[in-house]
């Protein structure tokens, strides 16, 4: 007698974000609060870094005014998706009073981030810790294959420096991968920066005018330190949610449709339930890249429910420093043609992917764009800002759900 397949049956992706969509409801109120809730605390241990008199005191207060500019990261990504608060122009003014003292240019970071790295992740592009093949790193320059050595090494201190190397061109100012029809824009949000982060560094000089601290001290506490905690900690946060033993890259730029989707090309690291609020559910990051129309305060339930649907598919880790030291160990170079990581040495250092494994779509049915009635429901526009000359954009229309 034929017994009963207990294979879990596959399900569309249509039928996935049919699912996911029930998450994607964002609240004015939730997104003004978080921002505010960022902003009091930043502000507090500046206060604390200027004004404590004990220099651990002050040290310490640098470091966690860098955690929270970490966490103004994430709150300028969600409203550069357009999904921090429902009001476009509402996400619009969020994204600039939290990318800005994190030091984003909006433009920019809505185009690599929503347009590029979105709809073709893991693709042939520049991306932060894209790995080379074999081929490609033996024709680097000596002094760039040190780099290379020095950006997968086991210390993290090295993720950290791949990231200042290439902050500027990718966060700041425009470079040769800005569409030439942006650039003008991307200037005007760098100018931005430059004021804003000119306008503080001016304020810390004048510092010791009123408080127990050297104008040397202040710039260092008050905003290098918080700078370098927040690229330390963006820095390992983009490498694990896309490198992994078990994670494809690809050499094209084909939609990631079918088995290619980008939620197979994210890492969901476990951590408990609390601190993944505290440091807004960042890394259930497939459940992200499956519906970029979830607000972050509601991708912990989305990845939980997407786990129930579609974990057998995913890389689910459960976050450990051991598990982040395994994949840097594991993944030096990349064998884009059969889909397996490789030590310096071209040497396999893990198996090979299995595509047809990890295929989050019935092959029988792919889907390359999510169907105008399972995507997140979009609000009324609210009237852009008006203004002219040299006043700041208002380009929301380039947010994606």
């Amino acid at each position: 007698m034929t017994q009963p397949s207990t294979a879990r049956p596959e399900i569309s992706k249509a039928q996935l974000l049919q699912e996911l969509s029930a998450f994607a409801n964002p609240s004015d109120k939730k997104g003004v609060t978080l921002v505010l809730r960022d902003h009091v605390l930043y502000w507090a241990f500046i206060a604390t870094v200027l004004l404590a008199e004990p220099m651990w005191l002050k040290v310490v207060a640098a470091l966690m005014a860098g955690f929270r500019l970490s966490s103004f990261y994430t709150l300028a990504h969600d409203a550069a998706h357009g999904t921090l608060a429902r009001s476009k122009r509402l996400n619009w003014v969020l994204a600039l009073l939290a990318g800005v003292p994190a030091t984003h240019n909006y433009r920019m970071w809505s185009h690599d981030h929503n347009k590029v790295h979105h709809p073709y992740t893991n693709g042939d592009h520049f991306d932060y810790y894209t790995p080379y093949s074999k081929a490609g790193y033996d024709a680097l320059p000596w002094h760039k294959k040190v780099l290379e050595h020095i950006y997968r090494a086991p210390l993290g201190i090295g993720l950290w420096l791949y990231f200042a190397i290439h902050w500027f061109p990718t966060r700041v100012y425009p470079n040769v991968r800005t569409p030439k029809d942006q650039v003008p824009e991307s200037r005007k949000y760098s100018a931005l920066l430059l004021a804003y982060h000119g306008s503080y560094v001016a304020f810390l000089l004048c510092a010791p005018a009123f408080a127990p601290i050297t104008a040397l001290q202040a710039v260092l506490l008050g905003w290098v330190l918080p700078l370098f905690t927040l690229m330390f900690l963006s820095s390992t946060s983009l490498y694990i949610m896309h490198t992994h033993p078990d994670i494809p890259w690809f050499k094209s730029d084909d939609l990631r449709s079918n088995r290619h989707s980008p939620e197979v090309c994210s890492v969901v690291w476990v951590l408990p339930d609390w601190f993944s609020k505290v440091v807004n559910n960042v890394y259930n990051h497939a459940a992200h890249h499956a519906h970029a129309g979830i607000p972050s305060y509601h991708l912990l339930a989305a990845q939980k429910r997407m786990n129930e649907l579609v974990g057998h598919k995913l890389v689910i880790e459960k976050a450990s420093v051991r598990t982040l030291l395994r994949t840097m160990r594991t993944c030096k170079l990349y064998d884009y043609e059969n889909h397996q990581w490789l030590d310096f040495k071209g040497q396999p250092s893990a198996p090979r992917i299995d595509l047809e494994r990890k295929g989050l779509v019935a092959l029988r049915n792919p889907v390359r764009r999510p169907a105008a009635p399972v995507q997140a429901p979009v609000p009324n526009p609210s009237p852009a800002p008006s203004g002219s000359g040299n006043a700041l954009p208002h380009p929301m229309a380039d947010a994606t759900a």
